[in-house]
């Protein structure tokens, strides 16, 4: 069965045209043709290109060398190569293409950090007397999944967050705005505070999850001696908020 043959064959058993495995085989449709009449356009024998045979194979869904193998061509290919050294052509090229996607995976994990490298703050964040950023500040670089969303992270002290964090866990934490509900991360004059965060608009109210911990709530009053400054909000779920 000749490369033409074949072509014809498929086409028939698939119920298509010769302008569909054109589409298909990504080759021109007076191409297709010729290759099923096995002469070119000036009535000579075609001599197929290893190309044309790789694009045959693909789009009957077959590699290239079981292709060549169920073939019994016997015509000259590119140059006087015979269909045995057709055979040792694409084995050699399949074997740089396994080499090549082996060096590009290399150069991925090479390329692609999966991780990246987060401040750690505070041996006790809970409650401190110095503000994150600052010399005096002791902190450890913290390594997380590259993709987080994770800007720094924080040791949590005391069981006033629990049952969501615990004493001695490691919260990871994002620099923005906090929204009602969430978990803050609040320095009260001089002091560190990891809280539920609720506000009326003008005031701040602090919240322990733990409510046998209420004692450790704090209220910022916008009329008091209170200062507070929020340097993010833990990474969390959404928790309801906090009744008295």
């Amino acid at each position: 069965m000749t490369l033409g043959e074949y072509i014809s064959k498929y086409r028939k058993e698939h119920g298509l045209s010769g302008r569909a495995f054109a589409v298909l085989s990504d080759l021109s449709v007076q191409y297709v043709s010729n290759l099923e009449r096995g002469i070119n356009n000036t009535g000579k024998p075609l001599i197929a290109t290893l190309d044309t045979y790789a694009k045959v194979a693909k789009a009957t869904g077959i590699g290239e060398i079981e292709l060549l193998n169920m073939l019994d061509d016997t015509v000259l290919i590119n140059a006087n190569l015979q269909k045995r050294d057709m055979v040792t052509t694409l084995k050699f090229h399949a074997a740089e293409e396994e080499k090549k996607k082996a060096v590009e995976n290399a150069l991925d994990d090479v390329m692609i950090p999966k991780t990246k490298i987060i401040p750690l703050f505070g041996s006790s964040f809970a409650a401190g007397s110095f503000e994150p950023g600052t010399q005096d500040d002791p902190f450890e670089d913290y390594e997380v999944d590259a993709n987080s969303k994770a800007e720094f992270a924080i040791r949590i002290s005391g069981d006033s967050m629990e049952p969501e964090l615990h004493d001695g866990q490691i919260a990871l934490c994002t620099k923005r705005k906090p929204q009602i509900g969430e978990i803050v991360v609040c320095l009260v004059n001089g002091s560190f505070y990891v809280k539920q965060f609720i506000t009326d608009g003008v005031n701040i109210y602090l919240r322990s999850i733990n409510r046998k911990r209420k004692d450790a709530d704090l209220d910022v009053w916008a009329s008091g001696n209170y200062t507070a400054k929020c340097f993010g909000t833990v990474i969390h779920k959404k928790i309801p908020l906090v009744m008295q």
